[in-house]
């Protein structure tokens, strides 16, 4: 989460892209692991990943159970289209990392992921303990999409007004799943699965 400073102290709005990353089976994984083990399961993904995201600039928000959010001013997240190519490089570290995981937990881990982009308001709030939120419809939205990877069966789906304003980089294939009806949301939404091809793996 970004450290909170006097830029937060009144709710301001701006743009900036959400990546929500979350990991496959985790809840079958934490009945079979059990709890303890499930926990250290998570921390190593969580560690594991830690090198990419800091690496593409991005801002870990928060994590929230087997998921993080991650975000980007989107001025920021442009920039070498930062907002994809950190989720390929997620799976990448996890994928050098593949064996150590199977040696520990008897399993490799496998990441999902949707990104959007849109205004939130950002602020502090809290009186004992402070934070730095967003609120807006983009949050909501971002959920909606990772939740709908398992419905249409792809890892990775990004909103049209994401892929817009990054313009994907040649190595990046877009696969259109037009309209998508959430769960939760009145207006569908136009989406695409995201694939990195495989000669630049």
């Amino acid at each position: 989460m970004a450290l909170l400073t006097g830029k937060y102290r009144q709710p301001f709005a701006e743009r900036r892209f959400f990546l929500f990353v979350d990991v496959v089976g985790s809840t079958a994984m934490a009945e079979r692991l059990g709890a303890l083990q499930a926990h250290r399961f998570l921390a190593a993904v969580f560690s594991a990943v830690a090198e990419p995201i800091e690496l593409w600039r991005g801002e870990i928000h928060q994590y929230v159970g087997d998921e993080i959010v991650i975000t980007w001013v989107e001025a920021d997240g442009v920039v070498d289209a930062r907002a994809l190519r950190c989720f390929f490089a997620m799976r990448a570290a996890i994928a050098a990392d593949a064996n150590r995981f199977v040696q520990r937990f008897g399993v490799r881990p496998e990441l999902r992921a949707a990104l959007h982009l849109g205004e939130v308001i950002a602020g502090e709030v809290g009186q004992v303990r402070r934070a730095i939120v967003y609120h807006g419809d983009v949050m909501n939205t971002t959920g909606r999409l990772e939740q709908a990877t398992r419905e249409v069966g792809c890892l990775f789906i990004a909103s049209a007004e994401a892929l817009a304003s990054l313009g994907p980089p040649p190595e990046i294939r877009t696969h259109d799943l037009g309209a998508l009806a959430l769960r939760g949301r009145v207006e569908p939404i136009h989406a695409f699965c995201v694939e990195q091809s495989v000669t630049s793996v």
